[in-house]
């Protein structure tokens, strides 16, 4: 994995991420807290923002917990807009059966496909 991290920090090589999500998919024990903090340096995949839309969406508690942290670096490290009208906030797990968090989750789709938000 951090081959792969290093191939799309370096090169944005189109395959970095399927790496990452192929090894997550087959030692998710094993391997779930380095998988997210490599995605830390995904922003600017569309793969990577597809799956922790995909984490945010579905009904595994842990993936969702794992993808509001990785957006919260997300935020502090190159995505500003991800910090602003309480975003954040509002797609912590605890919220995710508050209207909010649907609405939270169409402003991040917003913000994803807006190039100019990353820094």
């Amino acid at each position: 994995m951090v081959l792969a991290t290093a191939l799309w920090n370096t090169y944005q090589h189109d395959n970095s991420f399927d790496l990452v999500h192929q090894h997550l998919l087959q030692h998710r024990a094993e391997c779930l807290n380095v998988v997210f903090l490599c995605l830390i340096d995904f922003k600017d995949n569309e793969q990577a923002k597809e799956f922790l839309l995909t984490c945010l969406e579905g009904g595994d508690d842990e993936l969702l917990f794992k993808a509001g942290i990785t957006i919260g670096m997300w935020a502090y490290t190159g995505m500003p807009a991800l910090r602003e009208n309480n975003l954040l906030e509002m797609l912590k797990i605890e919220n995710r059966d508050m209207p909010t968090f649907k609405l939270a989750i169409e402003q991040l789709k917003r913000i994803f496909k807006s190039k100019k938000n990353i820094v």
